[in-house]
């Protein structure tokens, strides 16, 4: 009676979180009311999602031009503009 496709396996993964970074972030939320918290002062307030990151150190760590220099040079511009 029930399909196959509900009756298969899920491979779920699990993350696990640095103690230091979420006690970091814990300290943040306890200390800032939800207005200051709200606040984006600058595009730099945004995460840089992990891949990303791997992504631009392995381009700085190799001896040829970066892969993603264009990417580089557009966050860093970002991050310096004003936001109005």
């Amino acid at each position: 009676m029930v399909p196959e496709s509900l009756k298969a396996q899920v491979l779920v993964k699990s993350r696990v979180e640095d103690p230091e970074i979420r006690a970091q972030r814990k300290e943040i939320i306890e200390t800032k009311s939800v207005s200051e918290l709200s606040q984006v002062a600058s595009f730099s307030d945004f995460p840089i999602p992990t891949t990303i990151e791997r992504l631009m150190s392995k381009s700085s760590e190799s001896s040829g031009p970066p892969s993603i220099g264009w990417y580089v040079s557009f966050m860093n511009w970002i991050e310096h503009a004003p936001l109005s």
